[in-house]
């Protein structure tokens, strides 16, 4: 079978290790009240890395051979072969000619194996048929073979072609279809294919379908989820492929031919799924080829392709129906509580988290009833399993979800920042229990700033750092007995308790969400180290929405306190295990530790261990 699990196995490239290890299913719960099944190493990371490796290929064997001893010409070789195994999508990218001979004997012989063919007098020819395939190729005769631009592929004669019905059921998702249109499509396929079609619908008329050679149709009540019928259904399929033609109202063989879908799984074993473009009744066209991006508690769609192999565009997601090994289904099961639209779009999430490669063929096309079309109650169902905050769609909408809205609890947030970023609407609760702090003291007329950690995340990222579970301020010592006395209850007030950890004026605040670090210093001045002629203002940051007193000369206190590499990233000092008791300024910088749930859209080690746009450019797109 073509789908199957990753063996573990372990990269090294340029110092950097990835660990690949099989698709096992695991939950993630840290802080989220809902739990989702991930699977390690995720697709977006491999494919970035794939990237940078291809540019560096192509720049290395600009120069190969060129001075002798300068560059080996094997190392462009290598690189290509490293952005193959890490994006499958960049295999049709084929090494030079001047490096064919570099490729080892497996190679050669792999290449052997496949089906050639050349272009001769504009027609492509089959040099020599690979007899593994499960249908005989198809050929091009060329533009001039039939000018309406309709009828240029042939399928060529051979022996080992298998018939269609042992190849591909057809699964019509029909739950809330009428018995005319149910009936309708199973006829106009049957004018063309004679292959197994597997209804599920809430009609009992559609039983007398199954009269029918090759139909089969299975019940369900309608407060059954399609996806349990689905599921259910798709556990009788006997043939190795499924065609999911959700959502139609028409077949026609000309422009759905299964047969390109076939063999474009066939012939392309990192491919898991093929689908086609779509028509609507109203005339519409689209490809319906997405890139969704998961990252940071956001997701992001884009409709268009970066990749394209044997005319089919690489996509992340797939509007139109669609064909996929059977065994896929089986081990990507659709979610159970979904139905519909919203179904489909997080079984590709589901898919592409478990390194499933997807492609569109815009030359099939689909007739649906209507464009697929998600409101915001079927996104917040998607948020609320991924644990996500905001979602763009492919058409430019925007839907935003509070912490409530899908089921994110801001509680106990040192379990998390270890290994994920917290959620944006657990940042926002953090610097608004922070503010309380600075309107108590703007109230009593009491000074107030920020330092440590919080100022480092002023700096760095104009915000609260997203690892970190505390925040940090300051006060004048000798103001401590006010702060004692009326400063502590107005904290009460907010909801916040007080603790006195030392005699030398170190408090701490807990809130319902963070914890406030608060220590005093007896020659505070926010300005004191600037020139005169500027003292009399304080230096101030705006953060949130709000200005903030900071020190005189923030990043200059950040380099002193944290040292000479204090704009890389570490995880928060109670982690690092030389330093758990205090804040030494001693942890690794530049990188993350492994996260405890690999693959998750937020984890840590999925972000750079330097620089600010990766963690705020979503806020700002």
């Amino acid at each position: 079978m073509r789908w199957r699990s990753l063996a573990t196995a372990v990269v090294s490239i340029a110092g950097i290790t990835t660990i690949i290890v099989p698709s096992y299913i695991f939950y993630f719960s840290y802080p989220f009240a809902d739990i989702r099944p991930v699977a390690p190493d995720p697709v977006p990371r491999h494919r970035e890395l794939a990237q940078e490796i291809l540019r560096i290929q192509q720049e290395i064997h600009r120069h190969a051979g060129s001075t002798p001893g300068s560059v080996e010409a094997g190392w462009a070789l290598q690189l290509w072969e490293v952005a193959r195994a890490l994006d499958a999508r960049l295999d049709q990218y084929q090494p030079p000619l001047s490096l064919k001979p570099l490729l080892t004997e497996n190679e050669a012989q792999k290449g052997n194996n496949k089906g050639e063919s050349v272009i001769k007098d504009e027609k492509e020819v089959v040099l020599n048929e690979d007899r593994t395939k499960l249908l005989c190729p198809e050929v091009y005769l060329g533009r001039r073979h039939d000018k309406t631009q309709f009828h240029n592929y042939e399928t060529t004669n051979c022996t080992y072609g298998k018939p269609l019905s042992d190849i591909v059921s057809i699964l019509l998702p029909a739950a809330s279809w009428d018995f005319k249109r149910v009936k309708f499509v199973v006829e106009k396929i049957r004018e063309t294919y004679h292959i197994p079609i597997y209804i599920i619908s809430w009609d009992k008329k559609l039983l007398s379908l199954a009269e029918n050679s090759m139909v089969f149709v299975d019940i369900y009540s309608n407060d059954i989820a399609e996806s349990v019928a689905l599921n259910n259904i798709v556990s009788k399929i006997q043939t190795p492929q499924t065609l999911v033609l959700h959502s139609v109202d028409h077949f026609s063989k000309l422009d759905s031919p299964i047969e390109r879908l076939v063999r474009v799984l066939d012939d392309n074993e990192a491919i898991s799924v093929a689908a086609g473009a779509y028509r609507d009744q109203q005339g519409y066209w689209s490809h319906g080829c997405l890139q969704a991006v998961m990252n940071n508690y956001r997701l992001v769609y884009t409709q268009g392709y970066e990749h394209s192999k044997v005319g089919c565009m690489f996509c992340d997601d797939a509007l139109g129906p669609f064909l996929t090994w059977t065994q896929i289904l089986k081990d990507v099961p659709f979610t159970t509580s979904l139905d519909g639209a919203s179904m489909y779009r997080d079984w590709y999430l589901n898919l592409q988290n478990n390194r499933g490669l997807s492609v569109v063929c815009p030359d099939v096309m689909f007739f649906l009833k209507s464009s697929p079309k998600l409101v915001k109650h079927n996104w917040l169902q998607i948020a609320t399993i991924w644990s996500l905050q905001t979602i763009k769609t492919h058409d430019h909408e925007i839907f935003d979800f509070s912490c409530d809205d899908v089921g994110i609890i801001c509680k106990n947030l040192i379990k998390s920042v270890s290994s994920f970023l917290l959620p944006p609407c657990c940042l926002e609760k953090a610097l608004q229990e922070f503010e309380y702090l600075q309107t108590c003291a703007e109230e009593l007329g009491l000074a107030f700033g920020v330092q440590a950690g919080t100022q480092l995340g002023f700096v760095k990222l104009g915000r609260i750092l997203p690892w970190d579970f505390d925040t940090d301020g300051i006060y004048l010592c000798n103001e401590q007995p006010i702060w004692e006395a009326e400063g502590w209850k107005c904290m009460k007030r907010k909801g916040c308790s007080v603790h006195k950890q030392s005699s030398s004026g170190y408090f701490t605040s807990h809130c319902s969400v963070t914890v406030i670090d608060f220590g005093c210093r007896s020659n505070i001045t926010f300005t004191g180290n600037l020139p005169k002629e500027v003292q009399s203002i304080n230096t101030r940051q705006v953060v949130g929405g709000r200005t903030w007193t900071v020190m005189g000369n923030p990043g200059l206190f950040c380099r002193n306190y944290y040292g000479q590499e204090y704009l890389k990233h570490a995880i928060h000092w109670r982690y690092e295990t030389s330093s758990k008791s205090v804040d030494s300024g001693n942890q690794v910088v530049g990188s993350f530790k492994p996260c405890k749930m690999p693959g998750h859209h937020a984890c840590l080690d999925k972000f750079p261990g330097d620089g600010s746009l990766k963690f705020i450019q979503d806020d700002e797109n």
